[in-house]
């Protein structure tokens, strides 16, 4: 099993497609000779009320981080809400989405895939405590919010993530991981070209 652990000062400014904001790319695959990618993940802080940047081609899973919470209004004319960190959304880019701060700015969570070549699932635990999971082959992300947390793969050496770091692994076929800490956002994107 491989792995590699990214820090902050491995992250990337980057505009949003809208202009109006700056997200910071924690990681993203890119698909080969375009400037499209299969997925990314990234963090970025939401200031004023406005329209999200179209995303079409992609699946969106937007987490709030900190803040007083969001309301997403869709063009399909569905709504999420969300109101306390780590609360979810999970949503086309193909829609149209308005964003409506509750009380203030918040800090988002984003993973967003091409569903030509991926989909993603996610694990949130905000608790302290101990968690296992079974994981495909693929690529695995987890991503410490705030604190150190560790991390063992198939009862290996233990590795330590503090926070704000992102371990990705690349699992050729299914492994245990357990993971001790909280405030873990856990990643498996699955595909057919990664």
């Amino acid at each position: 099993m491989k792995y590699r652990i990214y820090s902050p000062k491995d992250y990337k400014l980057k505009p949003w497609r809208n202009g109006k904001g700056i997200t910071t790319e924690l990681l993203r695959k890119d698909i080969p000779g375009t400037d499209k990618f299969m997925w990314r993940i990234s963090s970025a802080p939401v200031t004023e009320d406005g329209e999200f940047s179209d995303f079409s081609g992609y699946d969106r899973i937007l987490v709030l981080l900190e803040g007083n919470g969001i309301e997403l209004s869709h063009s399909d004319g569905k709504t999420d809400i969300l109101k306390s960190p780590f609360e979810c959304a999970l949503f086309s880019g193909d829609l149209k989405t308005y964003a409506r701060l509750t009380d203030g700015p918040i800090r988002d969570f984003n993973v967003i895939t091409n569903r030509s070549y991926c989909s993603a699932k996610m694990d949130i635990f905000k608790h302290f405590q101990s968690h296992e999971l079974e994981i495909d082959s693929g690529v695995f992300l987890v991503y410490a919010v705030n604190d150190e947390i560790t991390l063992q793969c198939n009862r290996g050496s233990k590795i330590y993530l503090r926070g704000k770091q992102l371990l990705r692994a690349e699992n050729k076929s299914r492994a245990n991981w357990l993971i001790a800490g909280n405030s873990i956002i856990c990643i498996r994107i699955s595909a057919n070209k990664i």
